[in-house]
């Protein structure tokens, strides 16, 4: 899996960025608990030190975790349909995180943003819209469970390998 590394890579890299990228922003002070983090200011021009790092980062977890999810699934299961689900449902994640970056990043540039069922929007696409990608995998998982993951027939061998070990065993112990 070339991908996964080339996400895990890339987190490693932006997000030792974001982590030690310096800030102009005016008026930050030291955190009264933790020295090394900054506190305060103008969001926009802390945003603007740490936005594109913060925004790769998270691209690249986003595709990291299906990856990863995928490595769960036997390599001959990884049909045709499964990864078209995989990348359907990873495409579904990045739509709404790029949505709530861009509209958080318009917040910070004008100070204002319209409100969708009673949360500013970039705030409604993280409750909104995180959790409706996060189903998706789930939906592959649970019912595609015999299909991709566990089919009767693995069960089946499973099982007869487990009660075949345990006549082993018992042969052995009396």
């Amino acid at each position: 899996m070339h991908a996964l590394l080339a996400c895990l890579l890339v987190m490693a890299v932006s997000g030792g960025y974001a982590m030690y990228a310096p800030s102009d922003a005016p008026n930050i002070a030291a955190h009264p608990d933790l020295p090394a983090m900054a506190v305060g200011g103008d969001g926009a021009a802390r945003f603007a030190a740490t936005g594109w790092a913060v925004f790769v980062f998270q691209c690249a977890s986003l595709v990291a975790g299906p990856l990863l999810m995928t490595l769960g699934v036997r390599p001959e299961r990884r049909t045709a349909l499964f990864k078209l689900l995989m990348a359907g449902s990873t495409a579904c994640m990045l739509v709404v995180w790029i949505a709530m970056f861009f509209t958080y990043r318009r917040y910070l540039a004008t100070g204002e943003t319209a409100y969708v069922l009673g949360f500013p929007v970039p705030t409604a696409w993280m409750i909104y819209g995180t959790w409706i990608g996060a189903l998706s995998f789930i939906f592959i998982f649970c019912l595609g469970f015999r299909v991709f993951v566990l089919p009767k027939e693995d069960e089946a061998a499973f099982e007869a390998l487990a009660a075949e070990l345990r006549t082993k065993q018992q042969r052995g112990g009396a």
